[in-house]
């Protein structure tokens, strides 16, 4: 049986959970599995792996900036087999596709890919008094899981070789707004945005914590950040005190918060109403 690597990256709960049913699944059906964290950093080799597959939310119709990066950053794979699985909010947009090919430039035979909803944490959304998908993901799509697990075993077994590329089938509002959170906006201007009000700051370091890229650190008492922002806002999602500032917050962004809402209400997305105060998401 096959030495199988899963490499997650998960902020909210959901991904994690997804990779918990998937491990399960291969692991019953004899295979050794290592989940390892991919905030951690990178590997140098992963000779001693059969399979790599690779867990991730959806950031702006993307993948997260870490994530990609920890895919580029793999050695070559050379014919290794190798899975993914994503959760996303309201649109995937061309993640499917993004990871599919990242994987395939590594020379890896990407087997298949698996997807779901997962809750939506996102604080543009929750600080407007929206989660999106709060039962997410659902006891049926852990089901959905498990037997993904069981196709990739199978696949393992049979030596199947690579599935085809997945489309973008972002739509076009999605698709502008996936481009203004580029890599080189989010971190050349949108991070230096970033700041927190020094009569509410308790310099508790919350927002160091909580950043996934060690991208904070306190200099002078107060959290100074860097360039390696991935725009998740869980900074400011996690301040207690509700300190902390940037781009996000301002004119700019509110119609496009204010259109997203709007539109996955009108897809039908389950939503609750919830009530952000403190570091922490209420539902009401």
């Amino acid at each position: 049986m096959a030495k199988i690597l899963l490499a997650v990256f998960s902020q909210s709960g959901a991904t994690i959970s997804v990779a918990g049913r998937i491990e399960a699944g291969l692991k019953s059906s004899g295979h050794s599995v290592h989940t390892i964290p991919i905030e951690k950093g990178s590997l140098s080799e992963l000779n001693e792996y059969d399979a790599v597959g690779i867990g991730t939310p959806v950031f702006f119709y993307r993948l997260p900036f870490l994530v990609s990066d920890f895919i580029r950053n793999l050695p070559l794979l050379k014919g290794k087999s190798a899975f993914w699985f994503c959760t996303y909010g309201t649109v995937p947009g061309k993640s499917f596709r993004q990871i599919h090919r990242l994987l395939s430039g590594k020379e890896a035979v990407v087997l298949d890919g698996f997807s779901c909803r997962g809750a939506d944490y996102w604080y543009g959304y929750t600080k407007r008094g929206y989660l999106f998908n709060p039962e997410s993901p659902t006891e049926e799509e852990l089901f959905s899981a498990g037997v993904f697990s069981s196709e990739i075993s199978r696949a393992l077994e049979n030596q199947v070789h690579s599935s085809p590329v997945p489309p973008d089938k972002t739509p076009l509002a999605y698709a502008v707004e996936r481009m203004s959170m580029s890599r080189f906006n989010v971190q050349t201007f949108y991070s230096r945005t970033f700041r927190s009000k020094r009569v509410l700051c308790r310099e508790c370091r919350s927002c160091v914590t909580a950043c996934p890229n060690q991208n904070i650190t306190f200099v002078k008492e107060r959290p100074r950040w860097g360039t390696a922002c991935i725009m998740c806002q869980k900074c400011a999602q996690s301040c207690p005190e509700g300190a902390i500032r940037s781009v996000a917050d301002g004119l700019m962004f509110a119609p496009i918060m204010n259109f997203n809402i709007h539109d996955a209400k009108k897809r039908g997305i389950p939503y609750v109403h919830v009530e952000h105060r403190a570091g922490q998401t209420r539902v009401l």
